[in-house]
């Protein structure tokens, strides 16, 4: 899998952080099921899965962002548009909409309609993402307590094979 660049700018200094980003599809209740068969696996990898999630939900609140001021620019050009549009004149006084009526209008236009429901789906998606993020963050303390009682032979001795969290687990040989 492609692992993804994060740039990060504070003051005069740039960062750069690389991951391994979740595959396409991901199953929400295996990720936050604890594999008891595998306990081993879920200490270790269980930071790994935080760390994917947490990104994964500062994605979740860009597009929230992003999506908020697109709809309020949107609002804004509208309102504008039909302050002019519902002026209306004599010919010796002008006659300007009232706030509810500008209201109306702006509410009522397929744009702005259509926007908000895309902002309410964006808020939405963004809901299930901090939903799962909450849902790792009790299995990491469940986790965290199970792991106390371990001991390091359990540890070296409790490791299996296979994809757990979304990340693959691979014994290698010892060579001394």
């Amino acid at each position: 899998m492609e692992r993804e660049v994060n740039i990060l700018e504070f003051g005069d200094k740039i960062y750069k952080f690389s991951h391994t980003p979740f595959d396409a599809e991901v199953d929400m209740d295996d990720l936050t099921w604890i594999h008891y068969d595998n306990l081993i696996g879920e200490i270790i990898t269980i930071p790994t899965l935080m760390n994917r999630v947490g990104i994964l939900q500062a994605e979740a609140q860009n597009a929230v962002s992003t999506v908020k001021l697109e709809h309020s620019i949107l609002e804004a050009k509208k309102s504008e548009f039909y302050r002019v549009d519902l002026t209306t004149s004599d010919g010796t006084k002008f006659k300007y909409p009232t706030v509810s009526q500008l209201e109306n209008a702006v509410s009522l236009d397929e744009k702005v309609s259509a926007s908000k429901r895309n902002y309410f789906h964006v808020v939405k998606q963004a809901n299930i993402v901090d939903s799962l993020y909450w849902a790792i963050k009790a299995k990491q303390q469940k986790i965290q307590h199970l792991s106390q009682s371990i001991t390091p032979k359990e540890f070296e001795e409790g490791i299996t094979e296979g994809t757990i969290n979304g990340i693959l687990i691979k014994k290698i040989e010892k060579k001394f």
